[in-house]
């Protein structure tokens, strides 16, 4: 069985990228300014937004030109289910 994933290539042109594909060769086939970020301090609404917007699943944390964490959508996913099965009383802001 072949594994790939097929993505827009530098040019323009659909290609294919393979398992064996570098991380460098995948990035550079996104063009410039692709692999997207969010400071710890914006709101979960605001990287879900951005997400969405560039239709990207997930952003990089960035401080001080540091990566301090990676949010994905996956993880925003599953806390929401979390805390949609818990009663209100256990999760809501209100006394």
């Amino acid at each position: 069985m072949r594994c790939t994933h097929r993505h827009v290539a530098a040019k323009g042109q659909e290609g294919l990228m393979k398992v064996s594909d570098t991380i460098g060769l995948v990035l550079k086939s996104k063009g410039e300014n692709s692999v997207l970020s969010i400071a710890p301090e914006q709101s979960v609404y605001e990287a879900i937004k951005k997400m969405a917007e560039h239709n990207i699943g997930a952003l990089l944390v960035m401080s001080n030109n540091r990566l301090v964490g990676i949010l994905s959508e996956r993880d925003y996913a599953r806390k929401c289910v979390l805390m949609a099965a818990l009663p209100e009383r256990r999760w809501s802001t209100r006394s």
